[in-house]
């Protein structure tokens, strides 16, 4: 990119750089009740998030995707009309207050498994909860979830699905707190019906805590076959999985995925874009 001049002094030009773009591979039902399946590229019309598509200028100098709405690159090239030269994927990263804690050797509170997060529609938290009811091991293995307060249709279903000693919420908690939580748990379950990116994936890997999480393309390409898989519209799928993670133990090679991922990196993969265009 040529430098502009008045005067023998350089004009640095206005780079435009649009980010975080995105749309959501949707899941449609089968004819078999309880699946799904990912419509192909052809079959999608409007995005998952957006109820129309971004308005976006194509003349930008480059199209940034913070890994977003689990898109795939080339889906991302064809559903905007982009050039395909003119995209780059930042990914995010995590605090590096998570970390892998010494074990003690006294015994901990109640087993538990983790959530955390918000719990609206696409998160899935309505049917985690409907598995966890019929978990034959519910009453040895606590669930945790951190986020926010309880809403009344959430109290309702809990109370009606006998879960009042089962189910346990914090709110308002540090990433030391949440550092501990990791490390303790069981496994984090990531129910999710569609993600961004996945950040408690790795606090969790940093924790070198199990996961078990619903078989999305942003899941699996961050935790790869590391993670304990299951339908998200399966419940009896939900339920294969909570039982498989009665046998799974703290793992370091989750530390090594979490070593993938930073800030620093993000920082400084942005910051390249604007270098690569001055």
């Amino acid at each position: 990119m040529s430098v502009e001049k008045q005067g023998g002094l350089a004009i640095l030009p206005n780079v435009n750089l649009i980010q975080n773009i995105g749309y959501g591979e949707k899941a449609t039902h089968t004819k078999t009740p309880g699946r799904y399946s990912e419509v192909s590229a052809d079959e999608i019309k409007l995005p998952l998030v957006h109820p129309q598509k971004m308005e976006i200028d194509k003349k930008a100098d480059v199209f940034s995707r913070y890994y977003y709405f689990q898109e795939k690159p080339a889906n991302l090239v064809w559903f905007y009309k982009i050039p395909e030269a003119k995209t780059k994927t930042v990914y995010l990263g995590y605090s590096t207050a998570f970390r892998q804690m010494p074990s003690l050797a006294a015994q901990k509170e109640k087993p538990f498994l983790l959530y955390v997060g918000m719990r609206v529609h696409y998160k899935n938290f309505s049917n985690l909860i409907k598995a966890y009811a019929k978990w034959k091991r519910k009453h040895e293995i606590n669930l945790v979830v951190v986020g926010k307060p309880w809403s009344d249709e959430e109290i309702k279903s809990i109370h009606g699905l006998g879960l009042e000693e089962n189910v346990q919420i914090k709110m308002n908690i540090t990433d030391a707190e949440l550092c501990k939580l990791y490390n303790d748990a069981v496994a984090l379950v990531y129910p999710s019906l569609y993600e961004g990116f996945g950040i408690p994936l790795l606090e969790a890997s940093a924790c070198a805590c199990p996961i078990i999480a619903s078989r999305i393309p942003s899941t699996q390409e961050i935790i790869g076959s590391m993670a304990v898989y299951f339908d998200p519209l399966d419940i009896e799928s939900m339920l294969d999985a909570l039982e498989k993670s009665f046998n799974l133990r703290h793992d370091p090679k989750y530390i090594q995925i979490a070593r993938n991922y930073s800030w620093d990196r993000a920082a400084k993969e942005t910051f390249g874009l604007y270098q690569d265009l001055l």
